[in-house]
């Protein structure tokens, strides 16, 4: 009588540590389609961590509404690197990597709505970028996409580097993991020092109709999200993000 149970054990097993790795993104309802879903990989594993989270609250001045969403993951690092930089202290803390759905929240703190806890994940793995891509087009579909890469950057070398996994995204992992998605954006944007270079540009030609990014070394708080954000969200319908990419 004993004997059989080990042998259905072990699927029984296999298959329920397949659907709870799946079941994190799985969970969210599809959502109406808008003019816009802004996607924001925030590689935050490293010593920019305080920024990601003050980033994050300039986001939540203006949040989704209802012709842009709004979808962050960020990965967190374990170091509390968040100590450096005294407003960001007061934060919650939490290592590894969460998906937030971005909405409008006064004061200090994340008040966005937690999507997914996906633990330790490697930001430098192109198949991270391409489920976050994949997750967020598929539950907040839109007529336009905007993916912006967060992190340091270093022009061919390396964008979203992850200091726990030693890891970074080359351009052409990139543009692989954005292939990978089957997703085409209007705008790939690097908020990443020394990224505007010809082998970058070359490698998305095919992936977005803009590419927004510098040539020089970007201060420390990054883009201005809350007046991005405002600005595309007074005109998400119109026919070119001309407004849009003089902002950025």
């Amino acid at each position: 009588m004993q004997g059989p149970r080990p042998k259905l054990l072990i699927p029984l097993v296999m298959a329920l540590i397949a659907v709870s790795m799946a079941m994190p993104y799985a969970l969210w309802a599809a959502e109406p389609q808008r003019e816009w879903t802004v996607m924001v990989y925030m590689a935050a594993d490293n010593d920019l961590e305080p920024q990601a989270l003050l980033d994050i609250e300039e986001m939540e001045q203006v949040g989704t509404t209802p012709s842009v969403a709004v979808v962050a993951m960020v990965d967190r690092s374990p170091q509390d690197f968040e100590d450096r930089v005294p407003p960001a202290r007061d934060y919650p803390r939490w290592d590894g990597t969460r998906v937030f759905y971005i909405v409008k929240h006064p004061g200090k703190g994340i008040g966005s709505k937690l999507l997914a806890d996906l633990g330790e994940v490697n930001t430098g793995d192109p198949k991270t970028l391409t489920s976050f891509i994949r997750f967020a087009a598929e539950k907040f579909p839109a007529k336009r996409y905007m993916l912006i890469l967060w992190d340091h950057g270093s022009t061919t070398s390396a964008v979203a580097i992850d200091f726990s996994s030693r890891d970074g995204l080359t351009p052409r992992e990139v543009r692989r993991a954005i292939e990978a998605s089957g997703v085409t954006f209007e705008i790939i944007g690097f908020d990443a020092c020394l990224m505007a270079s010809i082998e970058n540009a070359y490698e998305l030609r095919n992936l977005a109709r803009y590419m927004v990014a510098s040539e020089e070394n970007i201060p420390g708080p990054g883009w201005p999200y809350a007046y991005v954000l405002s600005r595309l969200a007074k005109n998400p319908g119109g026919p070119r993000p001309r407004s849009l990419l003089r902002a950025l």
